[in-house]
């Protein structure tokens, strides 16, 4: 065995060998209480302002763990990662359409493969369990995606040194039951309670701080040893109030943003969104009055404001007269409001005149209130 120089003097047997430290009271218990009765009282107080978006949720996920050894005496042996469960639960609690704080109470073994280099039955692995509680800050750029980070604190509630030789080793007191850790991650919802999420975990502190330090196949560890581990599950959420997954109406019309062509104007779902853009004609005319002309001008507001939006101008009539000149008639009154609205600025790129006769009559062509309704150009976003 090599010999070491220790802060502090350890015990030694008969033969003047250093004896396995005892096994010394666990405060872990009592740190991890005392960290659910802050994390507690932290959640009431965030969850005064819960949105519909704040909702309960469980993970259960795979972790791909490993352990970082700043210690000469572990020149023979290979540290390789090794694979654990993780799952618990969770409360999100929504501050706006993007921004969320979810604190967290999981499960999470830990730990990493020793792989002798000069005698396999020396091949080992440390089976390190944790109560880990994250404090995850989340970001969600897009719908359905989210991006996290935050701190961690991790308890350990059970640890052990399995040897290949079946020779176990229960007796690994001198590391320390607390880790202070960081996360970062993403998550992705599939539908609206199921999604998948992907996170990095670097803890911080040094595991193996106690004198004389860790034994491993019948050596003293002494250097630094921290964990790490890549993080792969499902998380399922329960919605307080309505779905996680929402599909944010600004203007209350029933069609989502992300399908509304005029998410700040109530409008249609024949129009994409839009308001309906209708010019009524009293005979059988397409000259344009004061009236048509004013609510035009509202279409090249409309239109300036969102110059990423282009129209179509269908031209209508009723089922009085003969169908050629219908015909006619409906694309003079389509080009009349395209002539108009060119004059006003807005290029013609942006336009396209349609005539569709006495095709699309509606209401009772018979009666002159009929016929009105008939007698129309409609203005529709383009697709």
């Amino acid at each position: 065995m090599t010999n070491t120089t220790f802060d502090i003097p350890y015990l030694k047997n008969q033969d003047n060998q250093p004896m396995k430290p005892q096994p010394t009271r666990n405060t872990a218990l009592e740190k991890f209480l005392l960290a659910m009765t802050l994390l507690f009282c932290t959640t009431q107080v965030l969850a005064q302002r819960p949105t519909a978006e704040s909702y309960f949720g469980l993970k259960a996920a795979a972790n791909f763990s490993s352990n970082s050894f700043k210690d000469p005496s572990l020149a023979d042996y290979n540290v390789k990662s090794k694979t654990g469960f993780a799952g618990g639960i969770y409360y999100n609690i929504s501050f706006s359409e993007k921004f969320s704080v979810q604190p967290e109470l999981l499960y999470s073994q830990m730990g990493s493969e020793l792989e002798s280099t000069v005698d396999e039955s020396n091949n080992a692995s440390l089976d390190l369990g944790y109560a880990s509680v994250p404090l995850l800050f989340k970001f969600s750029p897009i719908e359905r995606l989210g991006l996290f980070a935050g701190p961690q604190l991790d308890f350990m509630t059970d640890k052990k040194i399995n040897y290949e030789s079946g020779d176990d080793d229960d007796n690994v007191t001198q590391l320390n039951s607390i880790d202070f850790a960081l996360t970062a991650g993403a998550e992705f919802w599939i539908t609206k309670n199921i999604g998948v999420y992907g996170r990095y975990i670097l803890g911080l502190s040094n595991q193996n701080a106690q004198n004389p330090g860790l034994w491993l196949n019948d050596e003293v560890v002494t250097g630094k040893i921290t964990n790490s581990a890549i993080q792969v599950g499902v998380t399922i959420g329960f919605p307080a109030g309505e779905s996680i997954y929402t599909p944010k109406d600004s203007d209350g019309d029933g069609i989502s943003d992300n399908e509304d062509k005029c998410p700040d104007v109530a409008g249609t779902a024949n129009n994409l969104g839009c308001p309906d853009m209708v010019l009524y004609y009293s005979h059988s005319e397409a000259n344009l009055d004061s009236a048509d002309m004013m609510n035009l001008d509202k279409v090249v507001t409309f239109l300036n404001n969102n110059p990423s939006l282009n129209i179509v101008i269908e031209g209508y009539t009723s089922t009085e007269g003969e169908s050629d000149f219908n015909q006619k008639l409906s694309e003079k009154r389509a080009n009349a409001s395209m002539e108009y609205l060119l004059s006003k600025g807005i290029s013609k790129k942006r336009m396209k005149a349609i005539g569709y006769g006495e095709q699309f009559a509606i209401g009772d062509n018979d009666t002159e209130e009929g016929k009105i309704k008939s007698r129309r150009v409609v203005i529709r976003v383009a697709k």
